[in-house]
C-alpha cells in the first residue's frame, strides 16, 4: 500500500497540483478552480488537464496527465482536483492511478448523497479503488481545501477566491457551502484561518482523520466542526481527549438536530434521547464545547483562539473566576445583558442585586462617579467613561477576574469611545478569560476595525455573542484531566439491529441481575388467581396486562393502579379484556401481573439509549406517566466521570424536583441513582446479548423507598457487544 494512505501531507502540502476539467471560461467549475489556486499564491506547479485545450490562464494543458507524465517525467504532481461529472469520475481515477498521484479531491456530486442504489454503487466503487490503490480521496461532494500555511486554495467556494490571514483555527465541515459563512465569520472577529476542509460524503478520508492530521498540526489550536452524522463515536471522543491534552480546543456544531424515528418507538429513552441530546452527551463527554449556530462556531473559536495564545497559567487562573463583568453604555443594554445572562446561566459577579460587596463598593465609593458603580457597569454612572479602568484595578484587587461581555453603541465623541476601548484591552492584557463587545448597532469600521487589533471581537447578535463567550469560558472554565480513552473504556460501535422486546418480566428479572431493586411481581392466568395474589401482598394494588407485542401498557388501558379490593380488581381486568379485544390483541397470550401499589415523592425515569455510530447513553429525568410530556432528562454518555454526572444531576433535581422529598436531602437521592447506574454500567459491559434501551420508569425515590415499578428493555439482534 502506498506509504501516502497514512498521511495527509499530499492534502495539505502538494508540491504539485492537477486540475481535471480545467477551463478557460470564467463562471465554469475548472476555471474558478484554477484561478484561485493561481490567485492564493500556490507555489507548486499547477497542471491543467483538458483534452480540448492547449493553454489555460498562460499554463500549459494535457489531454490527460499521462500525456503530461510523458512529456515533463520529472514534474511532481501529489494532488488531483476532479472538477468533472461523475460520470467522468472513472476514467480520471484510472489516469491519477497510472500517472502516481498521491491524493485525488472530487468536487462532483451524484454519490451516495443522492440517497439511491446507483449513487451509492458509484460511491463504494470511488472507496474500493482507494483501497486498492492507496491513494487518498477527499468526497465526492466536496469543494475543496484552503490550507492557509501552504497557500493551498484548492476549490470553487467564493471564499476560494479570498486569500485569508492566517491563524491558528482549522475547521472540518461535512458541508462546504458553509465555507462562507465560518471563515467570513471568522475575520469579523479578528481570526484567521489555518486550515478549512470539507470532507463531503467521506468515501475514503474521513472527518475523525483529518482531525487526528489536525491535532498534530502546528499550525492548529483550535479545531472547529460542522458534523451531519458521525460513524465511530469512540473515535471522535478519543481524538478529542487527545486534542485536549495537547492544550488544544475543540468546537462543535451538529447539523440536523432532530430525533431518530423509525426504532424509536419502543422505548421511552430512544424518543427522549435524539441526535441533538445524544451528541450533546458525546460532546460533554469527548470535553467538545458545542454551539447551535454558524455565528456561535465562528465567535468561540476565534475566543479560543485569542486564549491558546496565552500562557497557560493565565489561562489555569482565568478558569477559575466564572463571575461575569458586565459594561454597559445604555441603561437598558444594561438590562438586557442581565435578563440573557440570567437564562443562560451566567453568574454576574457581585450581588445578586448588582451591588458589590461593601468592602469592593467603599473602594468604589472613592472614585469621582456621578453614580454608584453596580455590575453591569454603566459608563453613564462613571461620568468620565476614562474611570472605567480604575474601577477595574479596585474589583481585581478583590479578586475578580472572569470574563467580561461589553454593550456598546457609537460614542458621542471619539475621546468616550476610546477611553472604553483602552479599558477593555486593558483588561484583556491584564486577564486571559474571554472577552467580547455586542453592539448590535455596530461602531463602525474604523472603530471595529481597533477593537479587532486589540484582539477584542465585535460581535453584532446578541445570542451569538453570548453563546460564543459561555462556549469559551466553559472550555476553559473545565478542569478535567485530559487523557486517551482507556483500553477499559473502548467499546465496539454500536451498530443497527433488529429490536426485540422483552416483556416486563423479562425485563425486570434482567434487571435485577444486575442489582437494580424492582417491585414484587406475581403472575396470573385468570380473576381468581389475581385475586389471590393480591390478598397475598396486601391491598392496594397495580394489575397489568402483558399483552405480546404491547411496549407501553397505559398507552393502551392494560394498567390499573390502587385497586382495594377483589371486585374492584375483578372489574379492572374485565374492563382491560375488553381493551384487548378493542386493539385486536391476543388474550389468551396475555400474562396478568399483581404488584403492590407502592408510593413515593418522587418518580424518575432512568434507562439507557444506544445511537447506532455514537455509543451508548445513559439517562435520568422526571418519570412517571408524563416523563415524555415533561422531557426534562439529562443524558451522559456511559464513560462520562461519575464526577460530572453527579453535578448534573444535583442542578437538575435541585431545580425540579427538590420541593418533592418531603425533607429527604437531594444527596442521599442522587447517592441511590450513581449506585444504580454503576449497575448499569456494569451490567452493560458485561452482558453477552447486545441491549438497544433499557427503561426504568417509574424508579421511585423517598425515604425508605427506591424501587423500579415498571421496567422495558430492548434487545438487539448482532454480533456486536453490549456495552
Amino acid at each position: 500500500m502506498n506509504p501516502s494512505r497514512h498521511s495527509l501531507q499530499s492534502l495539505f502540502e502538494p508540491r504539485g497540483v492537477a486540475v481535471y476539467g480545467a477551463s478557460a471560461t470564467p463562471g465554469k467549475l475548472g476555471h474558478s478552480v484554477l484561478v484561485n489556486l493561481q490567485k492564493g499564491g500556490f507555489p507548486g506547479v499547477i497542471i491543467p488537464v483538458n483534452p480540448s485545450a492547449q493553454l489555460i490562464e498562460g499554463l500549459p494543458s494535457f489531454p490527460t496527465l499521462v500525456d503530461m507524465r510523458q512529456q515533463q517525467p520529472q514534474t511532481p504532481v501529489d494532488c488531483a482536483f476532479l472538477a468533472i461529472p461523475a460520470s467522468a469520475v472513472a476514467a480520471a481515477l484510472a489516469d491519477c492511478e497510472q500517472a502516481g498521484v498521491s491524493t485525488v479531491i472530487i468536487g462532483a456530486s451524484g454519490f451516495a448523497e443522492l440517497g439511491d442504489d446507483d449513487g451509492l454503487a458509484r460511491q463504494n466503487q470511488i472507496a474500493q479503488w482507494s483501497r486498492r490503490t492507496g491513494i487518498r480521496v477527499l468526497g465526492p461532494n466536496t469543494n475543496g481545501i484552503l490550507s492557509v500555511p501552504d497557500r493551498v486554495s484548492l476549490g470553487y467556494n467564493a471564499s476560494h477566491s479570498q486569500v485569508f490571514p492566517l491563524g491558528t483555527v482549522s475547521v472540518v465541515s461535512h458541508s462546504g457551502a458553509l465555507f462562507d459563512g465560518v471563515a467570513r465569520r471568522l475575520v469579523d472577529a479578528g481570526c484567521g484561518l489555518a486550515r478549512f476542509v470539507p470532507v463531503g460524503n467521506e468515501a475514503d478520508i474521513s472527518m475523525t482523520e483529518v482531525m487526528a492530521w489536525l491535532i498534530d498540526d502546528p499550525y492548529t489550536q483550535v479545531i472547529g466542526l460542522v458534523i451531519e452524522s458521525l460513524e465511530d463515536g469512540e473515535r471522535f471522543r478519543a481524538l478529542c481527549l487527545q486534542a485536549r491534552k495537547r492544550g488544544k480546543f475543540v468546537v462543535g456544531l451538529k447539523v440536523g438536530r432532530s430525533s431518530r424515528g423509525a426504532l424509536a418507538t419502543m422505548a421511552h429513552s430512544r424518543r427522549m434521547a435524539g441526535q441533538a441530546r445524544t451528541y450533546d452527551a458525546l460532546f460533554d463527554a469527548a470535553g467538545v464545547a458545542s454551539v447551535a449556530t454558524i455565528e456561535a462556531l465562528a465567535g468561540t473559536c476565534a475566543l479560543l483562539a485569542q486564549a491558546a495564545a496565552r500562557p497557560q497559567a493565565e489561562r489555569a487562573l482565568a478558569a477559575k473566576d466564572d463571575r461575569w463583568i458586565a459594561v454597559t453604555t445604555s441603561g437598558a443594554g444594561g438590562a438586557i445583558l442581565a435578563d440573557m445572562t440570567t437564562v443562560r446561566g451566567m453568574v454576574l459577579a457581585g450581588q445578586a442585586d448588582g451591588h458589590w460587596p461593601p468592602e469592593v463598593e467603599s473602594r468604589l465609593a472613592a472614585l469621582p462617579t456621578s453614580a454608584p458603580i453596580l455590575n453591569p457597569i454603566d459608563t453613564g454612572s462613571l461620568g468620565d467613561w476614562s474611570l472605567l479602568d480604575p474601577t477595574y484595578a479596585i474589583v481585581e484587587a478583590a479578586g475578580y477576574f472572569g470574563p467580561t461581555l461589553a454593550f456598546a453603541h457609537i460614542a458621542a465623541n471619539d475621546r468616550m469611545a476610546q477611553a472604553l476601548l483602552a479599558a477593555l484591552a486593558a483588561r484583556r492584557a491584564r486577564c486571559a478569560a474571554p472577552i467580547a463587545v455586542l453592539a448590535p448597532g455596530g461602531l463602525g469600521a474604523e472603530m471595529e476595525l481597533r477593537y479587532l487589533d486589540a484582539g477584542i471581537p465585535v460581535f453584532r447578535d446578541t445570542a451569538a455573542c453570548l453563546d460564543s463567550l459561555a462556549a469559551a469560558f466553559g472550555q476553559l472554565a473545565d478542569d478535567r484531566e485530559w487523557g486517551e480513552v482507556s483500553p477499559a473504556e473502548r467499546h465496539e460501535p454500536v451498530r443497527a439491529g433488529t429490536p426485540r422486546l422483552l416483556t416486563e418480566l423479562e425485563s425486570a428479572r434482567l434487571l435485577a441481575t444486575a442489582g437494580i431493586p424492582v417491585v414484587p411481581s406475581c403472575t396470573a392466568l385468570d380473576a381468581a388467581q389475581a385475586q389471590a395474589a393480591a390478598r397475598t401482598l396486601g391491598y392496594p394494588v397495580v394489575l397489568k396486562a402483558l399483552a405480546p407485542g404491547v411496549a407501553h401498557k397505559h398507552d393502551l388501558g392494560l394498567v390499573a393502579v390502587a385497586i382495594g379490593s377483589d371486585a374492584e380488581l375483578d372489574s379492572r381486568m374485565a374492563g382491560m379484556r375488553s381493551q384487548l379485544r378493542a386493539h385486536h390483541l391476543d388474550e389468551a397470550a396475555t400474562t396478568w401481573i399483581v404488584q403492590p401499589m407502592l408510593k413515593a415523592p418522587l418518580e424518575l425515569i432512568v434507562g439507557m439509549t444506544s445511537e447506532p455510530g455514537l455509543g451508548r447513553f445513559l439517562m435520568v429525568g422526571l418519570g412517571g406517566l408524563l416523563a415524555e410530556t415533561l422531557d426534562t432528562v439529562d443524558l451522559f454518555h456511559i464513560d462520562q466521570p461519575d464526577a460530572r454526572i453527579r453535578h448534573q444531576l444535583a442542578r437538575s433535581l435541585t431545580g425540579r424536583a427538590l420541593e418533592k422529598f418531603s425533607g429527604q436531602p437531594v444527596d442521599a437521592a442522587i447517592d441511590q441513582v450513581m449506585g444504580l447506574l454503576a449497575n448499569l454500567r456494569r451490567f452493560l459491559r458485561e452482558h453477552e446479548t447486545p441491549i438497544d434501551s433499557i427503561d426504568i420508569n417509574p424508579l421511585l425515590v423517598g425515604p425508605g423507598v427506591f424501587t423500579a415499578v415498571d421496567a422495558l428493555v430492548v434487545l438487539t439482534d448482532g454480533e456486536q457487544k453490549a456495552g
